[in-house]
């Protein structure tokens, strides 16, 4: 079994990151408080909007769909559309 970093660790790790919007649009982001069911995302350039549907790139791997459910200053709350593999959370979090 794969063990996970503490919660704390999570919340500090800082990943770089591209959303693909569905309106064509690239925004560059940093990924951070990555869980199985979603991250937050803060972005570089541009925005996303509450409800949109977005591809996620964290470093080379990717696509993964999720949906924005919360936009606002401090970040997106993504929320992945399938739970990423607690493998590739366990990657990103060493």
């Amino acid at each position: 079994m794969i063990e996970l970093s503490s919660a704390a660790e999570a919340a500090d790790a800082t990943l770089a990151g591209i959303c693909l919007t569905a309106r064509a649009e690239t925004v560059r982001c940093q990924v951070y408080a990555l869980e199985e069911s979603g991250c937050t995302a803060r972005m570089e350039t541009g925005a996303l909007r509450h409800g949109e549907p977005v591809d996620l790139w964290i470093g080379a791997l990717g696509p993964f769909r999720a949906t924005v459910r919360l936009a606002g200053a401090g970040g997106e709350r993504l929320a992945f559309d399938e739970p990423l593999p607690r493998a590739i959370v366990a990657h990103f979090l060493r």
